[in-house]
């Protein structure tokens, strides 16, 4: 077995990577049991075997009595080094290019994000027999005997294990010249080690499982020259019987969809089968409350071969794991295996893998993960049914009766027809990222923070709908035409005034924060009215005359600061709101408050150029700012970028009233301000504000995947192309953003 062990444990310097992957369970003298975990990987960086090598190392202990899970992933240098030289594998896959992009600004200026840890130690490494050694991590063969060492992750506890073969290496491989994949991956295991050491000063004993495994990166080809990422599902089974069971499924990381399969059981006798006729599906999911990762964590195992029907069930949910780069992170953890085999109840311990599932592909999909929650926190608040009971802590005991169905009727039905009718929810996930970047976990005010800035933003859409007598919003009829304007203005009121109550009653915030905060968000509150006004001003008074004589004025500058006020107050308001919640410096709540400022004013600049834009999946009628007669920052810059003539015309087509421009008049309007080149002038101004902003508060926050989901949402607010400028009817926008 001394040979067999040495064959297992010996690097492979040629593979592009490969790891020592140790896991099992120990016990205290006491009987109290811990789940360990210590994977170790070599990175080849360069073709040759020789020259820079990239490690890193991933560690877990799970107290199987309190359930604490402590996690360390760290990192060298050179891995950083390499990972910064690859740049985004643009062309080879398809992430979303501007998460890669920050997530490569960010390593580059700061070093990896919250949860990994550069380990600056050098890596001692030698061949025959195995030793590695990492600043307190050891690996080492020992004659018949694997030793192993490191610290608990969070207490810094020295754990050394002896690791003892009981039963014969098992083999398994995948790949090769002819393999339909593409893929080289080997594996060199040993199901069952003895296991005896001293976890601090305690004695320990116990059982583990050693795998060694190397190949090609994660990466696989499929028809050609296209790349696709590998995900995989991977479970380590102990039975009491003393079989041992390994499940591994390969995944196309972006479909889901499994591309190879394999379970490998090893018999007690030391005999090895292989079997594809097995049928793995997951039971439920779980959602990473850092990363908002779906990792499926239960799962039922059938062999129909051998009429096994078994089910995984984790001893904690949340074992995930944080990984440097594309990855972000992986659940990788411990749990109980249950059910029948042969029609006897079998049971066990093993450990699950899941891998694959945190690639960022498109942002639009992480959004609409996160907009749903916001539904769901909303409605948590501000049910779709009002009860006897709704709202009784905020508005105090009846003295004689509400009727919940009416209240329904005229508030919650009008609100939530609106909600229902989607958009993205920008304005939540902002804050409640923002929060998590600047270092508070922001769970416990989810539903506080959506009803606010929900709730608060759709009575604003509903009474602004009103003013502007607005015939559509977001593909239906306005709700003061579909409920009335005394209801809508009522239920409006109602949420506006509403949203704010959660603030006062919320038991993590001091009394100074909630006073704080209140005062913050009415003070914004009024400003969106002060912008309001400003904006109704422009409208109510449209005239060639007054137009002429705003022209000549300092008329980008009410603009600007008419959408200050009126789109980016609320929004400065929740950052302001995310900073005092988590302590933040002044410099750092500064921060927040101007790179809202500059977010909530491009965003508006944005919805401008949508409105002569050819995107799709806009909800308003195309060319409607300019047929309401309402000036805007992009019909400023066309009046300020077109000759004489078609000023005039573009004018003229602005300031009438009756018949309001429609059909060719209004075709020809749009035709005015796209040939005038503002809305490429206006895109750029509103990216470059955002970028400089975001550069600025990038500096004062710590690295961390929060921080870059906040430039990744906002860079993707202010993502437009108006289509082709020289063909203007016939262009394609590329965006599919909505109005919110």
């Amino acid at each position: 077995m001394k040979t067999e062990l040495a064959e297992t444990l010996l690097p492979r310097r040629d593979s592009a990577i490969e790891w020592w992957f140790i896991h099992g369970f120990f016990q205290e003298e006491t009987g109290r049991r811990y789940a360990f975990m210590a994977s170790f990987f070599r990175h080849r960086i360069h073709s040759r075997t020789s020259g820079p090598v990239g490690h890193s190392l991933l560690l877990s202990l799970l107290d199987l009595e309190t359930g604490n899970n402590s996690v360390s992933s760290q990192v060298n240098p050179e891995l950083i080094d390499y990972f910064l030289r690859t740049r985004s594998p643009s062309g080879k896959i398809d992430f979303d290019p501007n998460f890669i992009e920050l997530l490569f600004e960010e390593v580059h200026a700061r070093g990896p994000l919250r949860g990994v840890r550069r380990n600056d130690a050098p890596v001692g490494f030698t061949n025959d027999p195995l030793r590695i050694s990492w600043r307190d991590f050891s690996l080492n063969q020992n004659d018949g005997d694997i030793e192993l060492g490191f610290s608990t992750p969070e207490t810094g506890v020295p754990i050394h294990l002896q690791l003892t073969p009981q039963d014969a290496m098992m083999t398994l491989d995948i790949g090769g010249p002819s393999h339909k994949l593409g893929l080289d991956v080997f594996w060199r295991s040993f199901p069952r080690l003895r296991l005896n050491g001293s976890f601090g000063e305690k004695s320990v004993s116990g059982e583990a499982w050693l795998d060694h495994q190397w190949g090609d990166h994660v990466l696989y080809r499929s028809r050609g020259s296209e790349r696709r990422l590998v995900g995989w599902d991977w479970f380590a089974i102990h039975l009491k019987d003393r079989s041992n069971w390994q499940v591994t499924i390969l995944r196309d990381a972006r479909s889901r969809r499994a591309i190879a399969r394999n379970l490998s059981i090893q018999d007690p006798d030391g005999s090895v089968r292989h079997l594809s006729g097995f049928r793995i599906e997951p039971r439920r999911n779980w959602e990473s409350p850092r990363t908002r990762i779906h990792y499926p964590t239960h799962w039922r195992l059938v062999v129909p071969e051998l009429a096994a029907d078994l089910t995984f069930t984790p001893y904690r949910e949340d074992q995930e794991i944080p990984v440097f780069g594309f990855i972000r992170a992986i659940w990788e953890g411990a749990g109980r295996i249950t059910g029948t085999l042969s029609g006897t109840e079998v049971s066990g311990h093993a450990r699950g893998e899941f891998q694959g599932y945190g690639y960022i592909f498109d942002f639009d999909r992480f959004l609409k993960r996160a907009a749903a929650c916001v539904d769901r926190r909303i409605r948590k608040f501000f049910p779709a049914s009002f009860t006897a009971s709704s709202f009784r802590k905020e508005l105090g005991p009846e003295a004689r009766r509400r009727d919940p169905a009416v209240l329904t009727e005229m508030i919650a039905d009008p609100v939530w027809d609106l909600l229902e009718r989607g958009g993205k929810r920008w304005r939540s996930i902002f804050t409640l990222i923002l929060m998590d970047a600047l270092g508070t976990d922001p769970r416990p005010f989810e539903t506080m923070v959506c009803s606010l800035s929900e709730l608060t933003h759709a009575g604003a859409l509903i009474v602004d709908d009103i003013e502007d007598s607005s015939l559509l919003r977001r593909g239906a009829p306005c709700i003061h035409r579909r409920y009335g304007v005394g209801p809508a203005i009522n239920a409006a009121n109602t949420v506006y005034f509403l949203a704010t109550l959660p603030v006062l009653d919320h038991s993590h915030l001091t009394d100074t924060q909630k006073i704080e905060i209140i005062h913050l968000i009415m003070g914004y509150h009024t400003r969106a009215h002060f912008g309001q006004a400003q904006d109704l001003y422009f409208s109510k008074n449209m005239s060639p005359a007054n137009l002429e004589k705003w022209l000549a004025g300092p008329n980008a500058a009410l603009i600007l600061q008419m959408y200050e006020d009126k789109t980016a107050g609320p929004v400065m308001g929740l950052a302001e709101t995310a900073a005092i919640i988590a302590g933040s410096p002044l410099p750092v709540r500064s921060a927040c408050r101007e790179f809202a400022r500059n977010l909530g004013t491009a965003f508006q600049i944005i919805d401008d150029i949508h409105d002569f834009a050819q995107t799709n999946n806009w909800s308003k009628m195309r060319g409607e700012d300019l047929a309401d007669g309402k000036l805007t920052y992009v019909l400023i810059r066309a009046l300020e970028m077109l000759d004489k003539k078609p000023r005039a015309r573009l004018i003229e087509l602005l300031c009438q009233r009756t018949p309001r421009p429609e059909g060719d008049t209004l075709r020809e309007g749009i035709s005015l301000v796209r040939q005038s080149g503002a809305l490429w002038l206006c895109r750029d101004e509103a990216r470059k504000t955002c970028r400089s902003s975001w550069q600025k508060l990038a500096r004062l926050v710590p690295p961390s995947e929060a921080k870059i989901f906040v430039g990744t949402l906002c860079r993707r607010l202010i993502e437009i192309d108006p289509g082709s400028e020289t063909d203007p009817d016939n262009g394609n926008g590329a965006s599919n953003f909505r109005k919110m």
